[in-house]
């Protein structure tokens, strides 16, 4: 079944977008989803995506793509890293260009 049908299906049950999952139900298993503790949380862009690629990480339905999550939880710290602290993934100051 294609996304698009999927999702028209989902609407019919239910209006609330946060009542059903596309693409899987990896998230719907957990006792938290990723979504509501980064809203409650008010974590930036690039921390929600290190828990959610932690969360997603653990589905032993994912398995195939377990080190891929993780690598990419691992990049989005380097990225929050680089955006809010102005440092590498080593912690070094990262060089300022005059624009």
């Amino acid at each position: 079944m294609d996304i698009d049908k999927q999702m028209e299906e989902a609407h019919e049950i239910v209006d609330k977008a946060s009542s059903f999952q596309v693409g899987g139900d990896h998230y719907k298993r957990l006792m938290i989803e990723p979504i509501d503790f980064i809203v409650q949380n008010d974590l930036p862009y690039a921390l929600g995506n290190v828990i959610k690629y932690v969360c997603r990480s653990r589905d032993p339905k994912r398995r195939a793509f377990h080190v891929q999550d993780i690598k990419k939880a691992i990049h989005y710290l380097e990225l929050h890293l680089e955006k809010y602290y102005e440092v590498d993934p080593q912690g070094r100051d990262l060089p300022m260009f005059d624009d």
